[in-house]
């Protein structure tokens, strides 16, 4: 396990003329990590969801970096990406939500183990 990424591995895979701050990119990496703790039931991530797997953390760094360079794509409607509307969160590619798919159909954290 390693702590979640910081807002600065995001920004250091940005172009130099991106408007985005620290502020929005952690923001988007929270909401991230919020997101695909709640479709993985936790897996892969600590008991208090500040650290994750190294295959997820990039998963979040990914979907945030491409959600900013590309706002336009995501089909969550007029809102901000990663809002968790229910039905419409469309976020991630195919290959990330595979990665976080492996980890919801594997066993259950150990945390949420009865």
């Amino acid at each position: 396990m390693q702590p979640l990424p910081p807002p600065s591995v995001v920004l250091g895979l940005l172009n130099r003329e991106s408007a985005s701050d620290d502020t929005t990119v952690a923001l988007l990496l929270r909401r991230a990590a919020e997101a695909a703790r709640h479709h993985t039931r936790g897996a892969g991530f600590t008991a208090d969801g500040s650290g994750v797997e190294a295959e997820i953390a990039e998963v979040l760094v990914e979907s945030v970096r491409r959600a900013l360079m590309n706002p336009e794509l995501s089909l969550v409607g007029d809102g901000d990406a990663f809002c968790l509307r229910p039905g419409s969160f469309a976020d991630w590619s195919y290959t990330e939500y595979a990665v976080l798919e492996r980890y919801r159909t594997g066993p259950l954290p150990a945390a949420s183990a009865p």
